[in-house]
């Protein structure tokens, strides 16, 4: 559960070693919630501290989260949630859609045995259940 960040950005504005950083996500009362990040070649990946975050705010799908640089290693989070159903559909439809091409990619790399057959396409009810329907 992790969130992907542009690695120049952390490269530029954040400290730390060259594979990990610590990060305080601030909120507008003040709360500060730290995040380990991550910093993998070109990708840098918010990881310890960003489930509990988005548990904590209860984040959804399709809920816009802004970050903006507000003091080394800082960043100030604003959150504009999804209320529009039809935009919340859409973002299902595409994760469903990634979830069915993951699974061809990885059904078509496996060597099956005892005559087993490749994994059928996921269910949408599946996987709203499954909660990968969810951001993060």
């Amino acid at each position: 559960f992790m969130l992907s960040v542009p690695g120049w950005f952390c490269k530029a504005h954040l400290h730390g070693n060259d594979r990990a950083s610590e990060v305080f996500l601030v909120e507008e009362d003040g709360t500060r919630w730290p995040v380990t990040v991550l910093l993998r070649n070109s990708t840098a990946l918010m990881s310890g501290g960003w489930v509990k975050y988005v548990r904590a705010r209860a984040l959804d799908l399709g809920d816009e989260v802004t970050f903006e640089l507000v003091a080394e290693a800082q960043l100030k989070v604003t959150v504009k949630r999804c209320t529009d159903p039809k935009c919340k559909e859409a973002l299902i439809e595409r994760q469903w859609d990634r979830a069915n091409r993951s699974l061809k990619k990885k059904s078509k790399a496996k060597k099956y045995k005892h005559g087993s057959t490749k994994p059928k396409q996921v269910p949408r009810s599946a996987l709203q259940a499954s909660g990968l329907s969810k951001a993060a």
